[in-house]
């Protein structure tokens, strides 16, 4: 099987940098980063396991954040909160379009 790890590695400097719940404009937990990462390389092309290393061996760190959700039943607000662990980044092209429009 061909090892990918670098590859990925290589997608991820050229498109992320690491960040901070407050400033990042991308935050995805591990199974959501590596859907993303299956879209553009082939499906089980890298572990969970090995997808932490490459993102800690890169400066990223997983976060875990408060998050509000609020749900309208029967016109009745109710909001509650969870806990959400994530890992907080910036993705480069979202940030040089964001850069562009101010």
């Amino acid at each position: 099987m061909f090892d990918y790890k670098e590859k990925i590695r290589d997608f991820i400097l050229l498109n992320f940098e690491a960040s901070t719940p407050e400033e990042c404009n991308c935050k995805m937990n591990s199974i959501d980063f590596l859907n993303f990462i299956f879209q553009t390389f082939p499906d089980g092309c890298i572990s969970d396991y090995d997808l932490n290393e490459v993102l800690i061996k890169l400066g990223f760190s997983r976060y875990t954040y408060t998050i509000e959700i609020i749900e309208v039943v029967k016109k009745v607000e109710t909001k509650r909160y969870e806990l959400q662990s994530a890992w907080c980044m910036n993705s480069l092209s979202l940030k040089k379009t964001i850069i562009k429009n101010e």
